[in-house]
């Protein structure tokens, strides 16, 4: 979905998408991408209802964007699909128009569709923004509810398979589309991390060496070869960041305990709270925290005059927060 939420704007949305310069008249700003490359294909296929002004692109968009009035609106779907290599030119646009004719148009949504294939990658695929709001007289109506279901986007799925099924079994080519899950379809394949463009293109950038340095969380530098290095699979990564947050957890939670047994020394226990905080960044502290949650019983004897580190005695940096704040007074005193 095109959400105001994301700070995201249908009229630039679909100029980014047609690759046309198009003009915000809510945000009276110019949304200019006629630069970009890709684009084979745009379109606007609009339901027999529809007024003459909703084929026109600017027009379109900007009406979408006054007919919300919510400043976390949702403004526009998006659907993208992918298209086979095997389709030629004409035979993307023909399956691509007829698919979104019966799925989309025969509902009541204008669809603003562009077919993109880059020539270096040629990965043809259709992006697809549709009105949320059903045609009512000259302009938009309610919003559409039952859009949103998902036996209906289960239904898009199984019919864009399909018809892109069919057209490929007319081509005489192998390949098929399915478009259930792993799960559905019984594979017992553990889904992999998605590499995206992004680090396809670093891959296969040319570099002086494949050996990269990696930090550790520990301060330790090690150096790894990033075309072998096995970075492991989704789930590994999701328990390797469960370890991480339940470490965290503990520590947080001891933060919480010997910042309270501070917090009661001293007449101002947001002060006390914010200085515990800021002290917990050194290493002896930090060796503290775990050896008090081990033995809670000795926070009622913990005195912070008698804790040093390397920075020096606790009380030589209590002393001046009591002296520049009067409220802030040691119990003790």
């Amino acid at each position: 979905m095109v959400s105001r939420s994301q700070g995201r704007s249908c009229v630039a949305a679909a100029a980014y998408r047609a690759g046309e310069s198009l003009h915000n008249e809510r945000e009276d700003r110019q949304a200019d991408f006629s630069k970009r490359s890709g684009v084979e294909h745009s379109e606007i296929l609009t339901p027999p209802n529809a007024p003459d002004w909703m084929k026109d692109r600017e027009a379109l968009w900007n009406g979408v964007d006054a007919a919300e009035k919510r400043k976390d609106a949702q403004t526009a779907r998006e659907v993208e699909f992918a298209l086979p290599r095997e389709f030629d030119e004409e035979t993307r646009l023909a399956v691509s128009r007829s698919f979104i004719e019966e799925n989309f148009i025969a509902r009541g949504m204008v669809a603003d569709f562009a077919i993109h294939n880059d020539p270096k990658t040629h990965n043809p695929h259709v992006h697809v923004l549709l009105t949320t709001r059903s045609i009512e007289g000259d302009g938009f109506g309610k919003k559409a509810r039952e859009w949103n279901d998902k036996a209906t986007l289960e239904s898009w799925r199984e019919n864009w398979a399909t018809k892109a099924n069919a057209a490929l079994e007319q081509i005489k080519a192998p390949q098929r589309i399915d478009h259930r899950s792993h799960k559905a379809r019984k594979i017992k394949s553990e889904p992999q991390i998605h590499i995206g463009a992004a680090g396809n293109h670093a891959a296969k950038a040319p570099r002086k060496s494949t050996i990269c340095q990696r930090r550790s969380r520990n301060g330790k530098v090690r150096e790894v070869d990033y075309r072998k290095e096995d970075f492991g699979t989704r789930r590994q990564a999701n328990e390797r960041r469960k370890a991480r947050n339940r470490r965290r957890q503990k520590v947080y939670a001891t933060v919480r305990t010997l910042s309270g047994a501070f917090q009661s020394r001293f007449e101002a226990p947001d002060m006390a709270k914010h200085y515990f905080i800021t002290m917990a960044t050194t290493k002896s502290l930090r060796a503290a925290l775990y050896a008090f949650n081990e033995k809670p019983e000795k926070l009622g004897r913990l005195k912070p005059q008698t804790i040093e580190t390397k920075q020096g005695k606790w009380a030589d940096k209590i002393n001046p927060i009591a002296q520049s704040n009067p409220t802030a007074k040691s119990r003790e005193e």
